[in-house]
């Protein structure tokens, strides 16, 4: 609403005036969503484990959100999508919703990382980076990273460019400045990281409290040149062959890599380096992976205080896995909690890009100084600085590394003797003192809401076999917090233990939906299926679990015995070959052998029935996962790395189609009609008027004249995947606009082959298909959108589709068309309920026949 001016009290300046906004309360600004989401995502990451119910929150939230300031690139399914629905590109369009579109996006994506779905987090990053037209490239080139290194070697190093964000230097702002233009200065009217001597690692800052002045103290002498290593690479100069200059001359400040990036795409680059991270395997090369990304970040000249402390994390995290690069870790780390207390930068700098930006809150840092000063054996401050910051299990851990569990129980007594309904406090003490009693009180003082018990509990009772104990603890701990991954395996284990094997089987399904890369989830999720006779799910499965157990030989030779009787006999052999090689021969299952030997001879007698089938279902496979993609399968194959001719891959998949696409009386008479009405040929008017008097007698009989075609199967065809549309236009802007149409997925030529089949091409007088549509397909709102246009309507509401598909329906009725639907195979293999097509149909038919017709949409025929 507008902000309304009310008058100051009596007695001040007439001149001054204060302003109020008020609102309604029932409208709600769009920014409200993305506030909550803030909150929620803020709430979680404060706790020490993942909320289900936040998730829900965060979810609802971040999805109002992204509808509001990103609509063009909100993802084709909203969260846990792998495929994200392009970005609407324009050159013209405002730099500040770009900016708003994608900060949205990635702290949407943000909020996913911190449940763990990192498929959605990177299919939301690259819609952000997108919508900003930032552009990362991994490159290589030569450089040196240590002082004294005299050759260049190789470097891998990032190369970001953002073309959706224009800058302008401060001095250069004014009125007549672009809209969302962001300054060359990144810390705008208040100070840029050099003034105060690098704010974000505030070493001159007096420590805030007792155990951060005694690390002070055990850290002084530690060295801060990382023996001479660099802390990036420094490049040689491109032009310094062609100038005659030795290799050893660089450039620290190439333009290249110090360019001045907006904080918009720093913080992008940022999540690029989070999404690396969770995404590898920890195998020893990941943080190299990294290191380019907060290297590029931390050279920039510009940025704010949040994100080069973000890089400065990613920089200790890379520098503490190398023995010569440690103590610079640590002392950088510990610079950056001294910081988090320092009075500069003030408070407005650090909240700048805060939400978009990611942090470890302050005791998740300080948690990570205190590890790191364990690990270097510094056990003693490590331990004051965890009972400063209250974290109990970790303090147990630290006082049991020095051998004094009493005096670890006394500090926790200690502090249950101020809140005795302290769960956490509860379990700390259990795991001091190895007495379950006190986890059985945790649960007691959290009227059983206390889901860390129930894990001590349950592990407790695993580690003495009492496996119908370990279950009931197991199950409820993840009924309380099913948002953690290793819970649902070891629950999985007691179950299947407990002779519990379909809660088993649920169990570990839920573990490999929390963690796919879980290989042994897989393989016991493929056990219990052949103890069913499920082979079919056991084989895919066995399949998920060799992706991620490579070198366990019982996986591959399950999936050998499982591949043989599901059919895949290449598979099979292959799985054995593996077998064979991981344990040099000495295993063999001889009865899948046996299997494959027969269907050798069976091919060589020319009498196998097996040849083909799976390379058939394989392919089967690929064209279905190909249309959920993109709803057209060219498309999709496409997306998912093959390349193919449209044209070729139609006549191939359509040859012979005449040979089951028969016309109809009933579909031709009433199309027909319609044409006659809507700019077709196919009828004069007095025929028309005929036709509709006669199938509209009861007496008539044409709706028994033939049966309908069969279905078609293939969804690429038009009879499973095409709407007929028919424009209403009727005011002079649109007098010319009465027309019939086809709008297909699949290519004119086909559809047009189609129609010649079915009797109906005088019916239409145009066909719209893959050519005209490229990368846009139903049901993509620019699909109707371009077709309308095409043909000269400009009214959505004067143009009536028939459509068989709820998605495309939905999408046609977004767009403010009329919708007749038509029931059939396409709709049931959808999923669609009859609420659902209610909602959306303005007219639901089971058949094309004019009787219905006339029936269901009177208005076409007024």
């Amino acid at each position: 609403s507008e902000p309304r001016i009310d008058p100051e009290p009596s007695g001040s300046s007439e001149t001054e005036t204060r302003e109020t906004l008020r609102s309604e309360p029932s409208v709600m600004p769009p920014s409200y969503a993305w506030w909550c989401s803030r909150a929620v995502l803020a709430h979680q990451r404060l706790l020490s484990g993942r909320s289900p119910t936040l998730r829900r929150r965060a979810l609802g939230a971040a999805a109002a959100s992204l509808s509001s300031f990103a609509p063009e690139n909100k993802p084709a399914r909203v969260f846990g999508a792998a495929i994200a629905v392009a970005a609407k590109e324009s050159e013209d369009a405002d730099p500040t919703q770009r900016l708003l579109a994608s900060m949205c996006l990635l702290e949407a994506a943000l909020m996913e990382h911190e449940y763990g779905h990192v498929n959605s987090a990177h299919a939301l990053l690259e819609r952000a980076k997108g919508a900003l037209g930032v552009e990362l490239e991994l490159v290589g080139k030569m450089g040196f990273r240590t002082v004294h290194q005299t050759d260049a070697k190789a470097q891998m190093v990032l190369e970001a460019s953002c073309g959706g964000l224009p800058l302008v230097s401060k001095e250069k702002r004014g009125d007549d400045c672009e809209p969302g233009a962001a300054s060359e200065d990144e810390a705008d009217d208040e100070h840029d990281a050099a003034s105060d001597g690098d704010a974000t690692l505030s070493s001159a800052v007096a420590p805030s409290s007792a155990a951060m002045a005694r690390i002070a103290v055990e850290l002084q002498g530690l060295s801060t040149d990382g023996s001479q290593i660099l802390t990036a690479p420094r490049l040689v100069r491109s032009s310094a062959k062609e100038d005659g200059e030795k290799d050893d001359v660089t450039d620290e400040n190439d333009a290249s890599s110090l360019n001045s990036l907006p904080a918009a795409a720093q913080a992008l680059i940022l999540a690029s380096a989070v999404t690396v991270r969770k995404s590898q395997a920890d195998d020893g090369t990941r943080s190299w992976s990294v290191a380019p990304y907060h290297e590029l970040v931390s050279a920039q000249r510009r940025s704010r205080p949040i994100l080069r402390a973000a890089a400065a994390v990613l920089m200790s995290r890379h520098e503490r896995e190398r023995a010569r690069t440690r103590e610079r870790a640590l002392l950088v780390l510990e610079d950056l909690v001294r910081g988090l207390d320092a009075p500069l930068p003030s408070a407005s700098a650090r909240a700048r890009f805060a939400h978009t930006t990611w942090f470890p809150p302050s005791s998740k840092l300080r948690k990570e100084l205190g590890d790191c000063l364990i690990a270097i054996g510094m056990v003693g401050p490590a331990l004051e600085l965890f009972e400063e910051i209250e974290l109990w299990d970790a303090l147990v851990v630290c006082l049991g590394l020095l051998g004094k569990k009493q005096a670890a129980a006394d500090v926790v007594r200690r502090r249950l003797t101020e809140d005795p309904t302290d769960a956490k406090l509860w379990c700390a003490l259990g795991d001091a003192l190895d007495d379950e009693s006190h986890y059985e009180k945790a649960l007691l003082v959290s009227d059983g809401r206390a889901a860390r018990a129930c894990r001590s509990l349950a592990r407790g009772a695993a580690a003495r076999e009492d496996w119908p104990r370990a279950a009931r603890y197991w199950s409820d701990a993840m009924r309380l917090n099913p948002l953690f991954p290793e819970g649902w395996f070891s629950c999985g284990y007691a179950l299947l233990k407990a002779e519990r094997e379909d809660e088993a089987l649920s169990a570990f399904v839920r573990c490999t939906q929390a963690d796919a890369e879980n290989g042994q989830a897989w393989n016991n999720v493929a056990a219990l299926n052949i103890r069913r006779g499920r082979f079919d799910a056991a084989h895919v499965a066995l399949r998920e679990a060799t992706k991620q157990i490579r070198n366990n030989w019982q996986t591959w030779e399950n999936l050998a015995m499982v591949s043989a009787k599901v059919g895949h006999f290449q598979q099979s052999a292959r799985a054995l070959v593996r077998v064979m090689e991981l344990t040099d021969g000495a295993q063999l299952h001889m009865a899948t052998l046996s299997t494959l030997v027969e269907r050798c001879l069976e091919a060589r007698s020319g009498v196998a029935t097996w040849l083909g089938v799976e390379d058939r279902r394989d392919a089967e496979t690929a064209r279905a996962e190909a249309f959920r993609l993109a709803n057209q399968t060219v498309a999709g194959l496409r997306l998912m790395g093959y390349e193919v001719d449209a044209d070729e891959f139609a006549d191939f998949c359509r040859e012979g189609e005449e040979q089951y696409l028969f016309p109809n009386d009933e579909v031709i008479t009433a199309l027909s009609a319609l044409s006659a009405r809507y700019g077709g040929a196919a009828l004069a008017n007095a025929d028309y008027r005929n036709v509709k008097k006669e199938m509209l007698s009861p007496s008539s009989e044409g709706s028994r004249l033939a049966a309908a075609p069969p279905p078609a199967t293939d969804p690429d065809r038009p009879l499973g995947n095409t709407a007929a549309t028919a424009t209403l236009g009727r005011n002079k802007a649109e007098k010319h606009t009465r027309t019939m149409v086809v709008l297909t997925n699949a290519s004119e030529r086909r559809a047009r082959i189609a129609l010649e089949c079915l009797g109906l091409t005088r019916c239409f007088k145009h066909v719209f298909g893959a050519q005209f549509l490229r990368d846009a397909p139903k049901p993509k709102p620019e699909a109707f959108r371009s077709t309308l246009d095409a043909v000269g309507v400009t009214d959505p509401s004067r143009a009536v589709i028939f459509e068989d598909s709820l998605k495309n329906a939905k999408a046609a009725k977004q767009l403010g068309m009329k919708v007749v639907f038509v029931t059939g195979e396409t709709c049931d293999a959808e999923g669609a309920e009859l609420g659902e097509i209610d909602a959306v149909a303005d007219a639901v038919i089971a058949s094309v026949s004019l009787p219905e017709l006339v029936k269901a949409m009177p208005e076409l025929w007024k």
